[in-house]
């Protein structure tokens, strides 16, 4: 199985149509996983959900993505959820699903630990424009609750600290200075639950590679992390 894994697409159709036509045009890849801020759940309108049925026509590869911090958790919550791999997604589609927080994925004998979630700078913005237009565009669980970080915890303890590949948004708080060069706000400094818990589970994990999005850079940080944006990494389990 190829994977393709990238950075935040924050609902761009366009993103996912250069996939569809890399597909046809070079070596197949069977999965594009997202690394946060999916984005094609969040106004919950006719034009995302037009979207996600052209992904299902369309693309035949699956699309695998860790929650962010511009996610519609009201909607994404509201979808069944399923084992798979040995862990539970969200089925958003027959080809989309949700990987959901501290679950360990084992896919052809190749484990994946994946923990979603991180801050948004723009929350007092998103706030402001909820006042004006009554509209939610802004959830608290962005941040995980004790439930999903003891999950984590739990399913690493059964697989004795050991996997092959983690899929984060954020990133460990040790990994923060070594991508300061995409800060936008002296706010990304700030370390906030996210990056606390990534942190304790970095110092313990053993694991071959960790891929992380949110900051919107791309970079191989060192030999064992990898922020990633708008182009992709491709593994291959």
């Amino acid at each position: 199985m190829i994977i393709k894994i990238t950075g935040d697409t924050h609902g761009d159709p366009e993103r996912i149509k250069d996939y569809k036509e890399l597909y046809i045009t070079t070596p197949s890849f069977d999965v594009l996983s997202i690394c946060g801020d999916f984005g094609y759940i969040f106004r919950n309108n006719k034009e995302e959900k037009k979207f996600l049925e052209w992904i299902e026509k369309n693309c035949k590869f699956e699309i695998w993505f860790v929650d962010g911090n511009h996610e519609n958790f009201d909607v994404i919550n509201k979808y069944p959820v399923a084992d798979w791999n040995g862990g539970k997604i969200h089925r958003i589609k027959n080809n989309i699903i949700h990987l959901m927080r501290g679950e360990v994925y084992c896919i052809n004998n190749k484990k994946l630990f994946v923990f979603g979630g991180g801050y948004s700078i723009d929350k007092e913005r998103r706030l402001r424009l909820e006042a004006t237009y009554k509209i939610r565009l802004w959830w608290e669980q962005e941040f995980p609750t004790q439930e999903e970080i003891d999950n984590a915890y739990t399913n690493l303890d059964n697989n004795n600290w050991n996997v092959d590949y983690v899929f984060s948004h954020s990133a460990p708080t040790n990994i923060l200075p070594l991508v300061q060069e995409f800060f936008i706000s002296n706010t990304k400094w700030e370390v906030d639950i996210v990056n606390k818990t990534l942190e304790d589970i970095r110092q313990r994990l053993n694991f071959k590679h960790w891929y992380f999005g949110h900051y919107h850079g791309e970079k191989s940080v060192d030999e064992k992390f990898t922020a990633l944006h708008l182009t992709s990494r491709t593994i291959e389990i």
